[in-house]
């Protein structure tokens, strides 16, 4: 082979290394650029599964709120129709008052004279 042949021949092995360098970065880049992809998909999972988590406390604590709700009606029905219990005591201008339970941290609403308002822990029954 000749000088010259042998300096071509070289020069094209040389520009495919080139380009085998370059593709062997565009390799390494695309491997990085995935690899942040997966920590910022890892990231929002985590952070949508606390969210799961808080919002299943949530409903639970809203259910059993509702289950308690759901049963004061009952009580307080109970209660005005029992004439016993509605009769005024005598010397006194009030009847009996009721407890209603606590819903978790909210205070139970009460009625008054037929009046609903919250706050307070007894129910007065107003002849």
């Amino acid at each position: 082979m000749s000088m010259e042949v042998t300096s071509a021949e070289v020069e094209r092995v040389t520009q495919y290394m080139k380009q085998v360098e370059q593709s062997l970065n565009n390799i390494v880049s695309s491997s990085q650029r995935i690899r942040d992809q997966i920590m910022q998909i890892a990231a929002a999972v985590e952070q949508q599964s606390a969210t799961s988590e808080e919002i299943a406390k949530n409903i639970t604590s809203t259910s059993g709120i509702a289950k308690e709700i759901e049963k004061v009606p009952s009580q307080v029905m109970f209660e005005v129709n029992k004439p016993a219990e509605i009769a005024q005591v005598p010397g006194s201008s009030r009847g009996r008052s009721l407890s209603l339970p606590r819903f978790g941290s909210h205070p139970p609403c009460a009625l008054t004279r037929i009046d609903a308002y919250c706050g307070q822990n007894t129910v007065e029954i107003v002849r």
